[in-house]
């Protein structure tokens, strides 16, 4: 009895560190602190001990089947500690390197939890499969599974909200949910090896190179000019984000950048209010429309009219237009008269016009 009440304790220990792991990777994801990092993996590694102790997927696991409901979100601890180190910041070339190396080793474990248990389906158990046949490797065939693991990815997250709302109605579909999202995470950690690869690649060049050469350089002497650099914030303005490339993923404060870009500037408020300046555009369409309106309207006066008789004939506006082709009959008759008594024309020079 004894011996049972402490497997149910350490039991009820394991599902509050799992819970209390996945708290804290969702708030790394939103963007907080870096400091949660090392409680983080403190956090998810203890619970993966307890779990091997209590052999959850010992050998005879055979499949997700001979899972308990209860013991599956088990199965992301490794998904969740892998993410956990690879987001543990640090600017020495050795220490990232040995990080993305332990990374890869967890990840690795996970793909092969979730390939034992069967929660792969065929595309991602056929993309695990190439990745595991190194020597076979075709830059030709990693692109084709790295384009359908996209493709697959936009269909399990619609498959997810699916669950997500089954489930919301009062359906048994929970269990169908942790293998779906245990599948998501699969997708995630495939498509990260190929990047981890690359990172490793050049950081191991990079170690390789500055061998010899642990020597750090003198450092260089302050320059006064630069003082206002290191100055304290005064709240105006942009801040200076300093990233380091090291780091594996950019890491900044959403929250901080929000608040110091978007602070309104006295130099440039607003000297009317929304309302007013509304007002006044109205009062200025409404007064165009009245000028476009008149312009139009004395457009057709009959005094306006610059059409000769001949057009208003083409036209047909001679009829019941008796003032219009008078007006026009005289502007006919005047210009007939200009011409009689200028016979050569206006000339060329334009002098007359000055």
């Amino acid at each position: 009895k004894k011996k049972k009440m402490v497997e149910e304790e350490v039991e009820y220990d394991l599902k509050r560190e799992i819970k209390k792991g996945e708290e804290l990777m969702k708030r790394l994801e939103n963007g907080e602190s870096s400091e949660l990092v090392d409680d983080a993996i403190e956090t998810l590694e203890k619970a993966w001990q307890v779990t091997q102790s209590l052999r959850v997927f010992d050998g005879r696991i055979l499949s997700a089947d001979d899972v308990a409901d209860a013991d599956l979100p088990c199965a992301f601890l490794q998904y969740y500690l892998s993410k956990a180190i690879d987001r543990k910041g640090t600017r020495d070339l050795k220490e990232r390197l040995s990080n993305l190396e332990r990374v890869e080793l967890t990840a690795r474990q996970f793909m092969t939890l979730v390939h034992r248990l069967g929660i792969l389906e065929k595309e991602e158990e056929y993309c695990w499969e190439k990745l595991e046949d190194t020597e076979k490797s075709n830059p030709i065939i990693e692109r084709e599974a790295a384009m359908a693991l996209y493709e697959r990815r936009q269909l399990i997250r619609e498959r997810i909200q699916t669950l997500i709302s089954r489930l919301k109605n009062g359906d048994d579909v929970e269990r169908d949910l942790i293998l779906l999202r245990l599948l998501e995470a699969a997708q995630d950690t495939l498509n990260n090896f190929k990047i981890r690869s690359r990172e490793m690649t050049m950081l191991r060049a990079r170690v390789s190179t500055n061998k010899g050469k642990e020597t750090p350089a003198p450092a260089r002497p302050a320059d006064p000019n630069m003082a206002w650099l290191k100055a304290p914030h005064d709240g105006k303005g942009l801040r200076v984000i300093r990233v380091s490339t090291l780091d594996g993923q950019l890491q900044y404060n959403r929250d901080r950048i929000k608040r110091d870009v978007f602070t309104p500037d006295p130099r440039r408020l607003p000297t009317i209010s929304i309302e007013e300046a509304g007002e006044a555009e109205l009062k200025e369409a409404l007064e165009r429309q009245e000028r476009e309106k008149q312009a139009e309207f004395t457009k057709k006066l009959p005094e306006n009219d610059t059409r000769r008789t001949d057009q208003l004939l083409r036209d047909g506006d001679e009829d019941g237009n008796e003032d219009r082709y008078d007006a026009a009959t005289k502007r006919d008759e005047e210009w007939d008269t200009w011409k009689e008594h200028h016979p050569r024309g206006s000339g060329n020079k334009g002098d007359h016009l000055f």
